[in-house]
């Protein structure tokens, strides 16, 4: 036990401490520099609570259950600095008979009513300072002695009420108060907390805690702190609004993330391909709107990714947006954000990907399925820096790097009206155009290769390819490409069982997709529309169930579209 609780005196008042916190560390710090009063016990379910750290220094005993603690003998009071509501009913239940329970707003009062060296007793001296300590306080403050009689009232008790000091001090608060929280003490001799009424002749509501004040286990009075409901409402309101705008930004923050890939990952020897990663790594120094085109599956994204990594940007955000995969009635507040009641359901104020973009880069996959509409609003961004949300008043200016994607051959899109040559010719600033698998025949075994060893580690396996598997890898055509190649080997390496990935394995995977070989007798454009058909059969024409065919063919959902738009499919009654 420490020497500030080397007690030498007879009447000293034994004090237990619930709740470890910011509350109940500032009790105990005043609580130590009583002599009259002695801590013997702090309980706080988080043993690292500042409160608890403290009692430890102090030597004072320290219990993460509370009702254990009140077990313990030879306390007189308990002082609650929780504020978890309902506790004070358990701790009333489990504390010893005889012992006096205060909440921790009446327990920092009568300290402040205590000369550091004086007793419980001497509460009546040394007024005037006591009544400036109290002044000072914006909580109501009353006190009445035990016939009811009020001997105090604070300033901010009229400030509240409307009622003068003169006209409450030695009146009895059974007359002028009978429901309030200060006549129930005094009636029950025991605490109240959290009491809502109306103050007499006002209409003045009030929310009061009152604890009975005790000497040598006799009660000689009590006091009641309380606030204008008002006000409480007011920081209710307040903090909701503060939750509200942290949620959201959460939510936004949550919606950032930084590039995934480098240039390091992108594979292959190839000249086609070099030549383009050539031109994307200049790209990322000069920053200029960059397209990139390609068949679906080669590697779009990931090199948008890398020319996010190597330029400048770096730190800054790099946000996707899949255009194909949003409606379009939802993709302009997606893309530009929006302000509180701009429509219905809008209870909010949100930005835009834009918006989040800020100082990063954008990258606007399948730009090529965004309706005409929205590319005329996409082409004033591109032009004039700035986005207005949906609902707004004045434009944000945002600086952003655009980098736009697609598998569709834009120009002809153009030709037939689909798609904006402003648009096109502002996209199209540095074009890069990603050869499809079948025109990088050598690449394929080391892109395999290199996709084996990432499916390998994410499985906690050591797969490997067969000979006469590698050899298949170059005769296929690969119509999905990467993104189908990679998937084929995601699957091999689950279902292998002893490690090998044998021709046997892929080709039956294949069959089970409806997708054969080139060699067969069907063209490869027959097959691909058996292939589409029956998954739409089996997964379903809804949205989800395009997704669900879109990933079962090893394709993206935009290039199933693109194929439907084409091809002459017909949906099961």
């Amino acid at each position: 036990m420490s020497e500030a609780y080397d007690r030498n005196r007879k009447e000293v008042i034994k004090v237990l401490l619930i709740g470890g916190g910011k509350g109940g560390t500032s009790i105990l710090q005043e609580l130590k520099l009583l002599n009259s009063a002695q801590i013997i016990g702090v309980a706080d379910i988080d043993p690292n609570a500042p409160g608890c750290q403290m009692a430890k220094h102090l030597g004072i005993p320290v219990w993460a259950d509370y009702r254990e603690m009140l077990r313990q003998p030879g306390y007189d009071v308990i002082v609650e600095a929780t504020g978890i509501p309902g506790i004070q009913k358990e701790i009333e239940d489990a504390k010893t008979e005889g012992s006096v329970l205060i909440v921790a707003e009446a327990a920092l009062l009568m300290m402040r009513l205590i000369e550091q060296h004086e007793e419980l007793r001497g509460l009546s001296r040394d007024v005037d300072r006591l009544s400036a300590i109290m002044d000072a306080a914006q909580e109501g403050i009353e006190m009445a002695d035990s016939e009811g009689t009020v001997r105090y009232v604070n300033k901010a008790f009229s400030w509240i009420t409307k009622v003068k000091q003169e006209d409450r001090i030695g009146r009895n608060v059974f007359d002028v108060s009978p429901k309030g929280a200060l006549a129930e003490v005094l009636r029950t001799g025991k605490p109240v907390f959290g009491k809502l009424n109306y103050v007499m002749n006002t209409g003045v509501e009030v929310l009061s805690n009152a604890s009975p004040l005790m000497v040598n286990g006799k009660m000689q009075g009590a006091v009641v702190l309380f606030r204008d409901v008002s006000d409480i409402r007011r920081m209710g309101q307040r903090l909701g609004e503060s939750r509200e705008v942290i949620r959201n930004l959460q939510e936004e923050l949550g919606q950032l993330s930084s590039s995934k890939y480098s240039f390091k990952d992108l594979v292959g020897n190839s000249p086609k391909l070099k030549k383009q990663i050539q031109i994307a790594q200049q790209a990322a120094i000069d920053a200029g709107t960059i397209l990139i085109t390609g068949e679906s599956g080669t590697g779009k994204e990931l090199v948008s990714h890398a020319i996010h990594a190597a330029g400048s940007r770096r730190e800054a955000p790099f946000i996707k947006v899949d255009c194909a995969s949003i409606p379009t009635n939802l993709l302009e507040s997606i893309l530009f954000g929006y302000e509180k009641g701009a429509f219905t359901g809008a209870l909010k104020s949100k930005m835009g990907k834009f918006e989040l973009a800020q100082g990063g880069t954008i990258f606007l996959d399948e730009i090529g399925e965004l309706d005409i509409m929205l590319q005329s609003k996409l082409l004033r961004v591109l032009q004039e820096r700035e986005v207005e949300r949906i609902g707004g008043n004045y434009p944000i200016k945002v600086d952003v790097h655009v980098i736009a994607a697609t598998n569709r051959n834009l120009l002809k899109e153009v030709e037939r009206g689909a798609f904006r040559q402003d648009l096109y010719y502002r996209l199209n600033v540095i074009s890069i155009e990603l050869p499809p698998l079948r025109e990088r025949l050598d690449d394929i075994p080391v892109l395999a290769i290199a996709l084996l060893k990432k499916k390998n580690e994410r499985y906690n396996k050591e797969c490997f390819l067969a000979d006469e598997s590698i050899h298949w890898f170059k005769e296929y055509d690969w119509p999905g490409n990467i993104r189908e190649m990679e998937n084929l080997i995601e699957r091999a390496v689950i279902l292998s069982e002893d490690g090998e990935i044998s021709l046997e394995l892929i080709q039956s995977f294949m069959e089970g997709c409806k997708i054969l070989l080139k060699k067969q007798a069907r063209t490869l454009k027959e097959l691909e529309h058996e292939a589409i058909q029956e998954a739409l059969n089996r997964c379903g024409w809804s949205l989800e169930g395009k997704r669900k065919a879109a990933h079962s063919l090893g394709i993206s959902l935009a290039t199933l579209y693109n194929k439907l738009e084409k091809g002459d499919f017909k949906k099961l009654e």
